[in-house]
């Protein structure tokens, strides 16, 4: 049995990653602290193996506490999940979804993407000193073995 979300975007989600069965969810929670994953420059966020379909969801827990920017994506596209976003746009509840992440109870659209490389969070200007984001990777193997840990 498939517990559906009372969020209708999160349902949608779930079985609109072109197959008929719900995709695989993997939660990384992220706290920033100015050093290690608040740190200028590039932290994993999640190991990629093989070559997903991913949809990625991030939640602030914690307003985070910056002056720089900060995006998602891979080594080879520092910023091509989520584009560079000002720190403090992310703010407690908001969905970064955008550069303009909104606090609302349904976010209608979420990107996919093709990946095989790690996840990872490009912070750039200056560090992000406090926060906490909570990753929800949707995802859906297209290679033999592939997974998101």
């Amino acid at each position: 049995m498939v517990r559906l979300s009372n969020n209708t975007a999160l349902n949608a989600l779930g079985f609109g990653l072109g197959s008929t069965f719900p995709p695989i969810a993997v939660l990384k929670t992220v706290t920033f602290i100015g050093t290690g994953n608040g740190a200028v420059g590039t932290g994993v966020i999640a190991n990629v193996t093989g070559t997903v379909e991913v949809v990625a969801v991030p939640i602030c827990g914690t307003t985070l506490v910056g002056t720089g920017t900060i995006g998602l994506g891979t080594p080879t596209l520092g910023t091509g999940l989520l584009a560079a976003t000002t720190v403090t746009n992310i703010v407690k509840n908001s969905i970064w979804q955008s550069t303009t992440p909104t606090v609302v109870p349904n976010v209608t659209t979420f990107n996919k993407f093709v990946v095989s490389e790690n996840i990872l969070t490009t912070i750039a200007t200056a560090p992000v000193t406090a926060g906490t984001i909570n990753f929800y990777f949707f995802y859906r193997p297209l290679s033999i073995g592939a997974s998101i840990s």
